[in-house]
């Protein structure tokens, strides 16, 4: 099938083929995938999103930066990315654009923005048209590759038993590996084939996975550049997978052309389809097998007379502040309250409030960037009578006045955290309780409530 592209676009807007190193550009593009905000080093929040149009054979990557992760926008694969202010930027020979927070802006426009009969000027109006256009062509690739049928009965990982057969299968990318001519594609449906027990892996296998769980299959020909939006965390479908063993006697598949048809046999899987819930669900019961329970939950279930704003999430710690375990504790005037912030001395120094100089007291208030399974980070406070739930009643007035309450605290810190402060990767996943509620200045925050850890 052949699609035709047209070279339309937005006047004084770029084509992302056309883009030149250290311009400041307008453009507009479909969103082929996109990163979840993150703190960056500095003081400022950044996520990243890669998109095309019909110019390009390929994708460039978008980086925003902004001072509050609130004002990062968000976006999923065929919504219409708006940019202007954009500065040209180079990485590995390849153009990056670089939102920077003071001299771009940044809109994402979804199918509910293009379906409503909204009031606009003349610019608006064109942009629209435009993104709508855009829509349709990326729903006519969409439509092209959803054509593809169902070949055979899938098959999971556990089901293969011997070299040349071919099968089909639906499964999660756990590592990808291009290498010139070929991309080494490394699968997981969560089910285990002890064929696979003698394949050694150089890099830390995720979620638990050991080499049984993991089948590599080598992509050729055309499944290469059918496969360079895949990455990690993806659910694939992929078809006539042919099993072998390699020159090092290790069990894998791979996936050659077809000269005639050039038909696709790599592709993303729908996540809402039956199939993938399917995986999805043996994942879960994966998980908790190996998952020690971190947390127990006590309470998140929303009564009738509630507003909802209590959830239940499973995520995994990814950073912390402030910096120094003892900074977790912070002198709290009960008469104003407030919380004060010691600038040039120990909290515990601290002795009066600034404001009504009555005596103070002590109070956890902390923050844990907790990613949840989509790769979304909540940036969740951990302050007053739950955090002293959630660190098993260790009172922050005992801390700061005994020592054997100050240990027994900063242990269950420690083992909550050992892996964020050793080796800067993230905790075990977790359940929490998380509620949500607005600041004074309209902006929604997010705090822990009715959660204990156990460990």
């Amino acid at each position: 099938m052949t699609l035709e592209l047209k070279r339309v676009k937005v006047e004084g807007h770029s084509f992302l083929s056309d883009l030149v190193l250290g311009e400041r550009v307008a453009v507009t593009g479909v969103v082929l995938s996109y990163s979840p905000p993150r703190k960056t080093k500095g003081p400022d929040w950044s996520c990243s999103l890669q998109i095309t149009d019909p110019s390009l054979n390929g994708k460039v990557t978008v980086i925003i930066f902004r001072a509050q992760y609130t004002e990062l926008p968000e976006a999923n694969i065929g919504n219409i990315f708006f940019g202007t202010g954009l500065r040209v930027a180079y990485y590995m020979d390849s153009p990056q654009l670089i939102a920077y927070k003071f001299e771009s802006t940044c809109s994402v426009i979804n199918d509910d923005l293009m379906n409503d009969d909204l009031k606009m000027d003349e610019l608006s109006h064109i942009i629209m048209t435009y993104a709508k256009y855009l829509r349709k062509w990326w729903n006519d690739i969409e439509n092209f590759y959803a054509g593809v049928p169902k070949s055979r009965k899938l098959t999971t990982i556990a089901e293969i038993h011997s070299p040349n057969i071919f099968f089909d299968t639906i499964a999660e990318v756990v590592e990808i590996h291009r290498i010139y001519r070929t991309t080494e594609l490394f699968i997981t449906d969560y089910t285990h084939n002890e064929l696979l027990s003698n394949n050694d892996y150089v890099w830390n296998l995720p979620n638990g996975l050991d080499a049984r769980n993991i089948f590599q299959i080598t992509l050729w020909d055309e499944h290469v550049v059918n496969s360079e939006n895949f990455e990690a965390g993806m659910y694939v479908y992929l078809q006539n997978i042919r099993t072998k063993y390699n020159s090092f006697n290790h069990f894998q598949g791979v996936i050659h052309g077809d000269p005639e048809t050039r038909r696709t046999r790599v592709m993303k899987a729908d996540r809402n389809s039956f199939d993938v819930g399917e995986l999805i669900k043996r994942k879960e019961r994966f998980m908790q097998k190996i998952s020690p329970k971190i947390t127990r939950v006590i309470d998140c279930d929303v009564k009738p007379t509630e507003v909802h704003n209590k959830f239940l999430i499973r995520g995994r710690i990814i950073d912390y502040e402030p910096d120094g375990f003892e900074n977790f504790i912070r002198p709290y005037c009960i008469e104003c309250d407030k919380v004060w912030v010691p600038q040039n001395s120990a909290a515990k120094e601290i002795k009066q409030c600034p404001e009504c100089l009555r005596e103070t007291t002590f109070i956890y208030e902390f923050l844990l960037m907790i990613e949840d399974e989509d790769g979304s980070v909540l940036p969740t406070l951990v302050s007053g009578r739950d955090a002293v739930r959630f660190l098993n009643g260790i009172l922050p007035t005992k801390v700061m006045q005994e020592e054997t309450s100050r240990q027994a605290f900063l242990n269950l810190i420690r083992k909550l955290l050992a892996s964020v402060i050793d080796h800067g990767e993230s905790t075990k996943f977790f359940e929490f309780c998380v509620e949500s509620y607005f600041a004074s200045d309209r902006e929604r925050l997010y705090k822990l409530i009715n959660t204990i850890l156990e460990i």
